[in-house]
């Protein structure tokens, strides 16, 4: 079979990538919960922000938790199938994806503080 190339690749690519996201939509309670997280700080951020500049960049790190979230699974997925048994590297491994996840979240909140104190300073 041969490989796709141009749009062919995008098409696929593309289609992929929505299979991935509707995996992780229908397996992980804690995506579903950032997506609904994410539909309170979409609206937010056009309030919270006084340029397209600021928007992107408050919205970028939303965006890396829902990304972080389908790596942590997609790493908790690769564990698993590899072994049901407590071994302390697979549990590092799934930590460390956790704490990725963590480390995102710690961003957003840096990043919308950041743009908060800076477009209304208390007086």
């Amino acid at each position: 079979m041969r490989k796709a190339t141009g749009l062919g690749r995008i098409y696929y690519a593309t289609k992929f990538s929505l299979q991935g996201i509707q995996t992780c939509w229908q397996s992980e309670p804690a995506f579903r919960f950032e997506l609904f997280l994410l539909c309170f700080f979409a609206p937010a951020s056009f309030i919270v922000a006084r340029s397209p500049l600021q928007w992107a960049v408050l919205m970028l790190p939303i965006m890396g938790v829902l990304a972080m979230e389908m790596v942590n699974t997609a790493i908790e997925r690769v564990v698993d199938h590899i072994s049901l048994e407590n071994h302390p590297l697979l549990g590092q491994a799934k930590d460390l994806g956790s704490a990725a996840v963590f480390m995102f979240m710690m961003a957003t909140l840096l990043v919308w503080g950041a743009v908060i104190a800076h477009n209304w300073p208390i007086v």
